[in-house]
């Protein structure tokens, strides 16, 4: 139960969209494109918008063919592209393709012109199969958050 909540919990106890800013970790330096059509149309270095911000979240990445979707109009097409995703939705299940990386809400702020921006740090004491399925997603979302409150 107390993973359930965890998963499903932002830090202002709603289910408020926002930009989730990776400090560090493989998601910091990656160029953000929309890759399930889930997503608001961006590119952005390091950030993303997304439904929800959960404490803890679920970053993936797939390594592919680049296809001309992926990119802006005029920019020269590599042979392949990274297509990263944060799976922010409760139901969200990564593909057998994508290497899944965690990561931990840090701090969050709201502002005016922006919204709500929550920042996330690397976990990377968790190997990312270990989380793959939804139900042991959840049993180690509540695990990192005794953890947490322990070191607290």
């Amino acid at each position: 139960m107390a993973a359930q909540r965890l998963v499903g919990h932002v830090s202002l106890g709603t289910n408020n969209a926002g930009w989730a800013i990776f400090r560090d970790g493989p998601a910091e330096t990656s160029t953000w494109i929309s890759s399930r059509g889930r997503r608001y149309a961006s590119m952005h270095t390091g950030r993303c918008q997304l439904g929800r911000l959960p404490w803890f979240l679920r970053v993936v990445v797939e390594h592919r063919r680049c296809e001309p979707r992926d990119l802006a109009p005029g920019v020269p097409m590599p042979e392949t592209v990274a297509v990263w995703d944060a799976l922010d939705q409760l139901d969200d299940t990564p593909r057998p393709e994508e290497e899944i990386h965690v990561y931990m809400q840090h701090r969050w702020s709201h502002s005016r012109g922006i919204g709500f921006v929550a920042e996330y740090l690397h976990v990377p004491d968790v190997d990312g199969e270990t989380v793959r399925d939804n139900e042991a997603w959840r049993a180690r979302v509540a695990e990192l958050a005794a953890e947490h409150a322990a070191r607290a």
